[in-house]
């Protein structure tokens, strides 16, 4: 998120002309931020507590 303001901010003072670069870097931090293959999240403490005191 603080990339994506930073990026608004620059958009407000520089102006018109720089709309199109805007729009592909946000066209890349996406991309960029993407979970191609993504994988279950590793178990939290807690919920390894439970697991194992329900056995």
């Amino acid at each position: 998120m603080l990339l994506f303001r930073a990026n608004c901010d620059l958009i407000a003072g520089a102006g018109k002309g720089v709309e199109a670069a805007s729009r592909r870097l946000v066209a890349y931090l996406l991309q960029s931020f993407g979970a191609g293959h993504a994988e279950p999240l590793p178990l939290t403490l807690g919920h390894m507590i439970r697991t194992l005191n329900s056995s």
